[in-house]
């Protein structure tokens, strides 16, 4: 429909007319529409105009009226989901609360502002905090699921409401009954519909979650078994869309423990880039199939169609799905994707252990172990007796406050030798003794590094016994770190060696200090001179012209990247770890670089604060900016745990790049030279005898 279409009805009505009101409305909603089959924000935009003025001029005792106050309100919640703008939620609440002001109770209509208002006063307390928008979102789900008695078609998204918000007032409140009564209402929501029907699935995860919670509080086993068997039954679920699909494998995988990757960012990992190289007719089918998979309208609100528009619908949605299936299977019929989507077979992910032993290090409350993988062989497993989980804790919190609040030099070093003694004591030592002893991997070899659970907290690479005549992990290894082994394998893959005379292109982006930061990066002009004289391509953001869209554009060119700003770990939202820059929008995200798209990318240097720190709260799931930008498509990332002292920025950089640059511009190889130089950094840090949490915070991932 051309834009002229949608829009002539109100220049054919102006206002005045008989007909402006009704024109308001159905220009609007077309363009509402049109925004759900599109996503042109300029669409949803102008319907949110056109809503309120006929919200301005429409009577109060219209007809209508209730209606006009849903679609706007629906159209400024759909908006804020899009931007994560607060005053839109706050207007959107402020419409629905009038839309139910004009509902008394016994009204017709009064579900659906009961469902709009109620999610919106959990989303503002998911934000904000206000416990009560929970408390009245609970009280709006318990009307209107009295509304929705046992057979009413609308029951199902009820309960699914009501369950959703007991379960977040459980997380703040800790109310055991809560849990159960959440766990009550999924279980009903599972007796209300087909097993194939698509919600199902959704309903599935959610109540293996649920049960997931009560399981950590009971310890009750059949908890477990039934939340485990949730989350196989939902990843299973033909009719699912395949992102629910995906969330309810993650679920399933975390809680069987059945897996060797300990990232989330791994799980949604999908070799389409790698498709695309291959035969780009069948990654776009497959692409267009998701998203179409992804838009269908399926999940009806408070208010379902008649039942044979939503047989239609689930109908047309099978359809697509068994489509989306062949095309899958068409996919698998290709060399080198027999796996496409599936678990990858571990013949296939021992390949990423070519360039020496990759080491899974598991603590847990039931026993502790390492694992060492290599490309020949079946992989070698050592028992850790002494690194009991409460012992490992007490480890991780006293460096976590040693870091935040360091004492002076010589109490701090003091401290973290005796930290990375323990280390070494508890979990490295018998590592190495196999890898010198039993494996025979030389000295100065590389090694890679996946931690699992607590461990990643704990800086491996640099534990030793710190005592005369020894030596210590930097002297014995070049350490590196990967999220999964699919990870390192995938950054391993295709690799081509730089050959242009000229050298990689590289990015150098460069704030001393964003918008409202306290800190001054002072050395950071320093870098930037140093990077500048290097013999390769160089292309600056800096300034004020470091903006989002200017990184973004750059990142898509460059083969390396130089980042040299503040970093910050986001402490709710995984995929928020962020880098300050300047500008109009001045936080550039780890979503942002996942979803640009990165070409040619090789190597990042992330000289920034926290770029390697995962969470603490969840410490197996490791979402941060090393990672993600290893994720992205980069293969080889260095950054830091915890917070640089900003004098180490040009002493890292000149290190590093003069190792990587040794044999000249044309010559330039990352898949062995980013960890030692990397480590030449540390070295000259180790050198001028800076303190300890200045060097070990170093941390290098990929190839």
């Amino acid at each position: 429909m051309r834009p002229s279409d949608i829009t002539g009805n109100s220049y054919n009505c102006p206002r005045g007319h008989p007909a402006h009101l009704l024109a308001l409305n159905n220009l609007g909603n077309a363009l509402q529409t049109r925004y759900d089959h599109t996503g042109e924000m300029t669409d949803l935009e102008n319907a949110i105009r056109y809503h309120k003025e006929q919200i301005e001029i429409c009577p109060t005792n219209h007809p209508n009226l209730s209606a006009t106050l849903s679609s706007l309100g629906n159209a400024l919640k759909t908006h804020y989901n899009h931007t994560g703008h607060m005053t839109n939620l706050e207007r959107s609440i402020e419409y629905h609360r009038k839309q139910l002001a004009l509902c008394a109770d016994g009204h017709t209509g009064r579900a659906i502002p009961l469902h709009t208002l109620g999610d919106g006063l959990h989303e503002r307390f998911k934000q904000t905090g206000k416990m009560a928008d929970l408390e009245e979102a609970i009280m709006l789900y318990t009307e209107l699921l009295q509304l929705r008695p046992i057979g009413h078609p609308g029951r199902l998204a009820a309960l699914n409401n009501i369950g959703s918000a007991l379960y977040t007032r459980f997380q703040t409140k800790r109310d055991i009954d809560d849990l159960n009564e959440c766990i009550c209402h999924y279980r009903e929501g599972l007796t209300l519909r087909d097993i194939d029907h698509p919600e199902q699935g959704v309903t599935l995860n959610n109540l293996g979650v649920a049960l997931s919670s009560r399981f950590e509080q009971s310890r009750d086993n059949a908890d477990l078994e039934e939340c485990i068997s949730c989350h196989r039954a939902a990843t299973a679920h033909s009719s699912s869309p395949p992102s629910s699909r995906l969330g309810s494998s993650t679920n399933w995988i975390r809680e069987a423990r059945a897996h060797s990757a300990s990232s989330l960012i791994a799980a949604y990992s999908t070799p389409l880039d790698d498709l695309g190289l291959v035969d780009k007719e069948l990654a776009d089918r497959f692409r267009t199939l998701s998203v179409t998979i992804e838009k269908s309208t399926l999940s009806y609100g408070p208010e379902e169609p008649e039942s044979f528009e939503r047989d239609d619908a689930v109908a047309r949605y099978r359809e697509r799905a068994e489509a989306w299936d062949k095309t899958v299977e068409e996919i698998r019929l290709l060399e080198g994707f027999e796996s496409f989507l599936r678990e990858t077979p571990f013949t296939t992910l021992k390949k990423a252990a070519a360039a020496g032993p990759v080491i899974f290090v598991n603590i847990s409350q039931f026993r502790s172990d390492a694992i060492i993988v290599m490309e020949a062989g079946e992989p070698l497993s050592i028992s850790l007796p002494e690194a009991v989980l409460p012992a490992i804790e007490r480890l991780s919190q006293k460096l976590n406050e040693t870091i935040t609040d360091l004492p002076e030099v010589q109490v701090g070093n003091r401290i973290l030798t005796g930290i990375l003694r323990d280390i070494w004591n508890m979990i490295v030592k018998p590592i190495v003794h196999h890898l010198e002893n039993t494996l025979r991997i030389p000295r100065n070899s590389r090694i890679w590094w996946i931690p699992t659970s607590i461990a990643w907290s704990l800086p491996l690479r640099a534990s030793g016994p710190f005592t005369p005549g020894e030596r210590n992990m930097p002297d014995r290894y070049t350490s590196s770190y990967a999220p999964s082994l699919s990870s390192l394998l995938r950054a391993r893959t295709g690799y081509q060696v730089t050959n242009d005379s000229s050298g990689p292109r590289m990015l150098l982006v460069a704030q001393r200090a964003a918008e409202g930061e306290m800190q001054q990066l002072v050395s950071v002009d320093r870098e930037v001179s140093l990077i500048q004289q290097l013999p390769t391509r160089i292309s600056v953001v800096e300034g004020i012209g470091c903006t989002r869209e200017a990184v973004l554009a750059g990142l898509k060119e460059t083969c390396w990247a130089h980042f040299a700003c503040h970093g910050k770990q986001h402490a709710t939202e995984p995929f928020k770890p962020q880098f300050s820059l300047r500008g109009g929008d001045a936080l550039l995200t780890l979503l942002d670089i996942i979803q640009n798209g990165l070409p040619y990318a090789e190597l990042a240097l992330l000289s920034a604060c926290h770029s390697a720190e995962g969470d603490k709260a969840n410490p197996d799931e490791i979402i941060h900016l090393a990672a993600g930008v290893l994720f992205a498509g980069f293969r080889s990332v260095a950054g830091t745990m915890w917070a640089m002292a900003d004098e180490d920025r040009p002493v890292i950089a000149e290190a590093f790049y003069k190792y990587m640059f040794r044999n000249g511009p044309g010559a330039v190889d990352c898949r062995d030279a980013a960890a030692k130089a990397l480590a030449m950094g540390v070295k000259e840090l180790r050198r001028r005898k800076v303190p300890f949490d200045r060097w070990i915070n170093f941390v290098h991932y990929g190839i």
